[in-house]
């Protein structure tokens, strides 16, 4: 059985963690200092602003964190397209 993030891969036909990057997709993540996560996760960094984000275990097989690092938190994805969280 598939996994949401290899449905989703599969469907923009990417195959390798280079492809991941280079395809431009981002995988939003919520924070370890917004709270615990709602799945049993791992930790990873955000690509964009270096804080600690939390990832499940099937999301981390099929990425590459690194250069081109396709992870993202919550909080700079929103910013990025103008929108403002509610603190």
């Amino acid at each position: 059985m598939k996994t949401g993030i290899e449905k989703v891969l599969e469907r923009v036909q990417v195959k390798t963690p280079e492809e991941i990057a280079d395809c431009g997709a981002v995988i939003v993540c919520m924070r370890v200092s917004s709270g615990p996560p709602a799945v049993l996760s791992g930790k990873s960094i955000c690509g964009r602003c270096g804080e600690e984000v939390w990832i499940s275990p099937s999301t981390q097989e099929v990425i590459h964190v690194g250069a081109g690092n396709p992870v993202a938190c919550l909080q700079c994805v929103m910013k990025e397209l103008g929108v403002e969280l509610a603190q």
